[in-house]
């Protein structure tokens, strides 16, 4: 049988282990390739080699994304500037593997090596965590400070004789996540508020316990404390671009620059509301999100989450709430789950990844269902030999989807001809960029005090040698303001002259068609006499156009 250590056990390991190194060399080679996924180049990456340009790591008034925690990026910088763009991979990999050990430390003390090297594996072989192990994004960074934090808190709580230590440990590494990224600000307000409800009921040791409580408070406020100084410093917000409607009375909160001063954004909408327009979702579709995402999910499609799950995660859960195998802790990390999984839901965009934290702990959970699970069954003769041999088959084939995942990764990335010299750099990034080849034209040709805004390239601007500025919404709103300012010659020029900028690079495809839905014939002919007075065409490849103003 599977529990006993026999020979089948000494397989299992052995299968395991194999898995788990073949799928590192994987990840190691596909890192090994110069970054081209959206984020990395958008702020990811960007933002710190902006930093190392201007010796300053000052916030960019025209990206939003400069003033959200970066502890993440100073790694990030620190690599680019020994030059090296592909070693941020490696790093964010890293997170990804001390995650796995995080798991399989915590089932190992429990249930032993076996159980651990499943939920490692189970956690690393993820769809969405071989995804993001092959970018230089933040988000496994985040999910192993939360879960390291979650992990010491329960130490405190229910395990450790002297509970004091693992607190401050939790505490230093909620600290540490509040500084990667907001979303952490979630778990924050969760262990605060489970630590008080558990200070109530400890009785007698109640002041104890809010001692206790308010150490590992002021500990991971000051931990993560020199981002949020710094955005309270520049515009009032401590949490900024977050909670400004709050703030607002109490500070003067800074105007998008490229944003007209007598306009307000075109743009705002709730994530529900734009399921809703985008895709025509039903109400029954979208309240299903959370249970669609581990089935539908897709890499390269908004509408199905930006992200692949696997079922494996979900289906062993509910056995952990079985009366004899049940863990103390167990209802701790359920209501977790629960309470970030709802918050995330009405908060933020629905992607796979914004959930990450909570998956580390669903495997856990998984992994305890699967053992209660066959204890269970096991204990019934006449279904103990279809269990030896049912459940290997189970979680093989749930494998095996994460294995096909690895495969058509793989094969998108594409990395062979890169590593062994068939292509150099500039190749792959034109096969993986279609604007690459613009990017190219202007650190060739144009001036070094050229200053560009992207418009409508998804502000991806990292491979820019000059000074670049966009907005949050693509070109949106400056598209607005140009269109509202048109009907005047004078303030059309006011507002160009205003922005700032000496070229502008448009995707023209999506620039036409957003022009056709929204506004009139009048409106558009309008607007092109205006360009036609200001603007002259340069460059011209594959939809990308490069305008210089004119003076």
């Amino acid at each position: 049988m599977i529990l006993k250590r026999d020979n089948h056990h000494f397989i299992i390991v052995f299968l395991l282990l194999l898995f788990i190194c073949a799928l590192l060399l994987i990840e190691s080679i596909l890192n090994f390739c110069p970054p081209v996924t959206r984020d990395e180049l958008i702020h990811h990456l960007a933002i710190p080699k902006i930093w190392l340009t201007q010796w300053s790591f000052s916030p960019l008034p025209w990206s939003d994304f400069s003033y959200y925690p970066m502890n993440i990026q100073l790694l990030y910088s620190a690599c680019l500037w020994f030059g090296s763009d592909i070693l941020p991979k490696y790093i964010h990999m890293l997170f990804g593997i001390g995650c796995s050990l995080l798991i399989y430390g915590f089932i190992k003390h429990r249930l032993g090596v076996l159980w651990a090297l499943l939920g490692g594996a189970m956690f690393f072989s993820l769809p969405i965590v071989v995804w993001l192990a092959t970018s230089a994004y933040v988000d496994l960074g985040l999910t192993f400070c939360t879960t390291a934090s979650i992990l010491y808190f329960i130490q405190y709580r229910w395990e450790e004789s002297k509970p004091f230590k693992p607190l401050i440990f939790s505490a230093i590494f909620l600290g540490l996540a509040m500084g990667i990224k907001y979303n952490a600000l979630i778990v924050f307000f969760f262990l605060n508020m489970a630590g008080l409800y558990m200070a109530a009921k400890s009785g007698k040791d109640y002041q104890q316990s809010l001692k206790q409580g308010l150490i590992f408070l002021t500990i991971a406020c000051a931990v993560a404390s020199p981002w949020y100084i710094r955005n309270f410093l520049y515009t009032g917000n401590p949490f900024y671009p977050l909670f400004n409607s709050l703030f607002q009375w109490m500070a003067d909160i800074p105007v998008h620059p490229l944003f007209c001063k007598d306009l307000t954004p075109e743009f705002s909408m709730n994530a529900i509301t734009l399921r809703k327009l985008l895709f025509n979702e039903s109400i029954w579709e979208t309240l299903l999100i959370p249970i669609r995402m581990f089935f539908q999910g897709s890499d390269d499609q908004y509408q199905y989450f930006q992200g692949i799950l696997n079922p494996m995660m979900l289906v062993f859960i509910p056995f952990v709430c079985i009366p004899s195998c049940r863990q103390s802790w167990v209802v701790f990390i359920l209501s977790f789950i629960f309470f970030y999984g709802y918050i995330a839901f009405f908060t933020t965009m629905h992607q796979v990844r914004y959930l990450l934290p909570i998956f580390p702990l669903m495997c856990i959970l998984s992994v305890f269902g699967l053992h209660a699970c066959i204890q269970t069954l096991t204990a019934k003769k006449y279904v103990s030999q279809i269990m030896q041999w049912a459940i290997p088959i189970i979680m093989t084939g749930l494998f095996f989807l994460n294995i096909q995942y690895v495969y058509h990764h793989f094969q998108k990335i594409d990395p062979m001809p890169y590593i062994y010299g068939q292509e150099n750099r500039v190749q792959y990034l034109k096969k993986h960029l279609s604007y690459y080849e613009a990017f190219e034209y202007i650190n060739l040709n144009l001036p070094k005090d050229s200053r560009i805004l992207t418009f409508f390239l998804g502000r991806r601007g990292y491979y820019l040698d000059r000074t670049y500025v966009h907005e949050p919404l693509f070109g949106l709103n400056v598209l607005q303001c140009m269109v509202k300012n048109c009907y005047s010659k004078e303030s059309f020029n006011h507002y160009l002259d205003q922005i700032d900028i000496t070229h502008l690079l448009v995707r023209t495809d999506i620039a036409e068609r957003h022009l056709s839905e929204r506004y009139s014939p009048e409106e558009r002919q309008l607007l092109n006499k205006r360009i036609q007075s200001r603007f002259k065409l340069i460059y011209f490849v594959k939809g990308y156009a490069l305008w210089q103003i004119e003076p």
